[in-house]
C-alpha cells in the first residue's frame, strides 16, 4: 500500500470515528462538566472540518486550504476555553484571556492572510504556536494536579485523560510540523511519510478523546461554581 493511500484510509477511518464518537455523546453534552462541552464542540469541528475536505478530494473543484487555516482559529478558541474553564483562579485568569486573546489575534491575523496565497506557499507556521500554547496549558494542568490533587478529584478520570490525550497529539504534531515546514518544499516524498504520522496521530487521539468524554465523572456537579 502506497502512503497516500494509507494517510487515505486513516482519515477516512478518523472521519467515521469521529462522527461515530459526535453522535454517541450527543445525548450526554448537557450534562458534561463546564470545561468538557467546548471539547465536545471541538470534535464536532473536526468532523465538519474533514467532512468539507473530502469534498474537495471526491467532488468539489478548487483549494481547499482555507479550512486548515480557518480550523487552527476556531482550534485555538475552544481549547482555550476548555483550559479557562478548568483554571478557576479568578486573579490569573484575566492575565490568561487576555495572552490567549492576543495570541488569537496575532494567528487569526496570520492565517487569514494565507488565505490569499498560493497553494505552493502552504506551511504550518499559524499551527505552532497553537500548539505551543496548548501544550503549555496542558502541562500547567498537569502541575497544578499534583500539587493540589483534591481539586480536580471529583472529574479527575475524564480530565485528566483529556489532558493526556491533547499533550500526547499536540506534542506530537508540534515536531512533526517543525519538521515538515522545513521538507515540504524540498523532499514532497519523504514529506508525505510524515503525514502518515500525522494522521494516525490525530487518530489515536480522537479515539483517546472520545473515551475520555465517555468517563463516569464527565458530568458537571449539581450545583457548579461554573453554573
Amino acid at each position: 500500500m502506497s502512503a497516500a493511500r494509507l494517510i487515505e484510509t486513516i482519515a477516512l477511518a478518523d472521519l467515521a470515528l469521529v462522527w461515530l464518537g459526535v453522535f454517541s455523546l450527543a445525548y450526554r453534552v448537557r450534562r458534561f462538566h463546564p470545561a468538557l462541552k467546548p471539547f465536545y464542540w471541538y470534535l464536532c469541528l473536526v468532523g465538519v472540518i474533514e467532512v468539507l475536505s473530502k469534498m474537495y478530494v471526491y467532488y468539489w473543484k478548487g483549494n481547499n486550504l482555507y479550512l486548515f487555516y480557518l480550523f487552527a482559529v476556531g482550534e485555538l478558541i475552544l481549547l482555550s476555553v476548555v483550559y479557562l474553564r478548568i483554571f478557576e483562579d479568578k486573579r490569573k485568569q484575566p492575565k490568561l484571556r487576555l495572552l490567549l486573546l492576543f495570541l488569537l489575534v496575532l494567528v487569526t491575523g496570520y492565517n487569514f492572510w494565507k488565505l490569499g496565497t498560493s497553494p505552493k506557499d502552504f506551511d504550518l507556521y499559524g499551527k505552532l504556536p497553537v500548539h505551543a500554547v496548548i501544550i503549555v496549558l496542558a502541562l500547567i494542568f498537569f502541575m497544578r494536579s499534583l500539587k493540589e490533587p483534591g481539586r480536580y478529584i471529583k472529574h479527575f478520570n475524564a480530565l485528566a485523560f483529556i489532558n493526556s490525550a491533547i499533550l500526547f497529539y499536540f506534542s506530537g504534531t508540534f515536531i512533526i510540523y517543525i519538521i515538515f515546514n522545513k521538507m515540504v518544499n524540498e523532499n514532497v516524498s519523504e514529506s508525505v511519510y510524515l503525514w502518515v504520522i500525522n494522521v494516525l496521530l490525530s487518530f489515536i487521539f480522537h479515539l483517546l478523546s472520545i473515551i475520555a468524554l465517555w468517563q463516569k465523572d464527565n458530568r458537571q456537579a449539581k450545583f457548579s461554581h461554573f453554573g
